[in-house]
């Protein structure tokens, strides 16, 4: 994993509290992501994950405390610095649109000129299916393709603008264990050859612990946050989800 000597934080909470309706649902939560992490990001449902990506986006406004990304608060632009893959839902075989036009939806989601914000260093969009080893599908209907196909595909249009860090919301949540362990390894590539800093909220702990660096469990607060091998790591697990 290409990580230098000195940890280089991209992402730093500092006591953030999310308050959603009547409910608080994050409560002093103190992260550090540094530059190439691989974070692992589990708890129960309602345990605060996904609203933990949100407000890193910038979609969700914190009540207490303050989030950094590359140094700055977190803005309106901050959602245009990182990837995101939201949980997927299976795309119908007859959506209208090929590999192609969905990995371009990444560039027009902002309402940008992809020649200015993404460099002449060839199509953008062969470069992010490149990167995800879907290049032969350019041209298949997007619905045509299988689970793991499709989420392949999404991975790749939150990768078009060269994103430093990629936030992934249970994305393996509607494959079957071979595809599973595909994408796994796919995102452990991306992380390694790229240098992509990931947080990915993931269910599967058997499939999961293999390929992070780190283990953050949430429910409500932080629960436990360091490698994901050792004994306390598997007390907390049995705590997270008891």
């Amino acid at each position: 994993m290409n990580r230098s000597f000195f940890p280089n934080p991209v992402i730093e909470l500092n006591k953030v509290s999310v308050v959603l309706g009547r409910n608080l649902v994050l409560k002093e939560i103190d992260l550090i992501v540094n530059e190439g992490d691989y974070i692992g990001l589990i708890g129960k449902n309602g345990s605060g994950k996904t609203t933990l990506l949100k407000a890193i986006l910038g979609i969700i406004k914190p009540k207490m405390g303050t989030i950094l990304v590359n140094g700055h608060a977190v803005t309106s632009d901050t959602y245009k610095q990182i990837g995101y893959v939201p949980q997927m839902h299976p795309i119908k075989r007859e959506f209208p649109a090929t590999v192609y036009d969905v990995v371009q939806m990444g560039l027009y989601r902002y309402g940008v000129n992809k020649s200015k914000d993404v460099g002449e260093d060839g199509d953008p969009v062969m470069l992010a299916l490149h990167k995800v080893k879907m290049e032969k599908f350019v041209n298949r209907p997007i619905g045509h393709l299988s689970g793991g196909e499709q989420q392949k595909v999404l991975i790749a249009q939150a990768l078009i603008r060269n994103p430093s860090i990629l936030l992934l919301d249970e994305p393996t949540s509607a494959l079957d264990f071979t595809m599973v362990q595909d994408l796994m390894t796919l995102l452990r590539t991306l992380n390694s050859r790229y240098n992509i800093t990931m947080i990915v909220i993931q269910h599967n702990l058997e499939m999961l612990i293999p390929f992070c660096n780190r283990l953050v469990m949430l429910r409500g607060i932080k629960m436990y946050d360091g490698p994901p091998q050792i004994e306390k790591a598997n007390e907390m697990i049995q705590r997270v989800f008891s």
